[in-house]
């Protein structure tokens, strides 16, 4: 489970990457950037509020419990990202 959250972040991730590579280069313009980046955080929103809604223990150390714990750490520096 661990796994797929990561890979499901990752994937978003390098699409992000990509479209940025492109504002580089001069193939995707700024505004096109910004167009195509909303739908991309909101979705990045939905994959970490997802992680953080799968129940763990306190104490719990496996790693989807930690997982889920850095998903919350992102989720409070949101507008950071």
């Amino acid at each position: 489970m661990s796994g797929e959250i990561g890979d499901a972040l990752l994937r978003r991730q390098r699409r992000l990457f990509r479209w940025w590579h492109r504002v580089r280069d001069g193939t995707l313009t700024r505004p096109d950037f910004i167009t195509l980046v909303k739908p991309l955080r909101a979705g990045v929103k939905a994959e970490l509020e997802a992680a953080t809604s799968l129940p763990i223990g306190n104490t719990e150390k496996t790693p989807l419990a930690k997982t889920i714990r850095t998903c919350q750490q992102l989720l409070q520096v949101k507008p950071a990202l």
